[in-house]
């Protein structure tokens, strides 16, 4: 695969036509029109994938012949918050 400049959608586009690959979307937060540049003969799947979504937060699973793209989960993060309440008249 030699795609130059082209985006995102156009380089999965060409994945699945030179591989075989069929491939799901969860187009949820995807960047399909950021533009990219990937060169790769006789490279893994994986190896054309992480290319492909290079500095994007995306995760995918390759089974058989089934490409799942998606955005990466992000687990919700915890703050400890420290403060004191008060009443506002009598403050205490």
């Amino acid at each position: 695969m030699h795609k130059a400049d082209v985006t995102i959608k156009e380089a999965i586009e060409t994945l699945k036509k030179e591989s075989g690959y069929s491939v799901w979307l969860n187009l949820k937060d995807m960047e399909l029109n950021k533009r990219v540049s990937v060169q790769a003969r006789n490279e893994d799947i994986a190896k054309v994938l992480e290319a492909i979504f290079h500095g994007q937060n995306i995760a995918y699973t390759i089974d058989d012949k089934l490409i799942k793209i998606q955005p990466k989960a992000t687990g919700q993060h915890q703050k400890r918050i420290k403060g004191k309440v008060v009443d506002a008249n009598t403050k205490e």
